[in-house]
């Protein structure tokens, strides 16, 4: 329990979420809406989103490390609520990858 409360932390859900994330290109149209056969729109990751999920699982997985360095990592400075929270996660998941 106390796990899923330490990554509900660093995780929150946003309403607008899904549209904001296809106004930046990171979901693209695969299939468009087709209101004659009643078929609904199909979504797929772009290219970049695609990429930042590769990176994502690799670190997720201890496979790579997060940089602790604050000048390629500015989460590290620790300047808000959420980045303090952000820096104890990859400093606890970059100690599991020494182990």
């Amino acid at each position: 329990m106390q796990s899923f409360k330490e990554y509900a932390n660093i995780m929150h859900w946003d309403r607008n979420r899904f549209w904001n994330l296809k106004e930046k290109g990171f979901i693209n149209i695969w299939r468009k809406k087709n209101e004659v056969s009643n078929r609904r729109p199909i979504y797929e990751l772009s290219v970049k989103s695609a990429r930042i999920c590769n990176l994502v699982y690799k670190r997720l997985l201890l496979e790579e490390k997060i940089s602790e360095n604050p000048r390629i990592n500015p989460v590290m400075k620790g300047t808000t609520y959420t980045d303090r929270v952000y820096r104890m996660a990859i400093k606890k998941m970059n100690r599991k990858i020494k182990d």
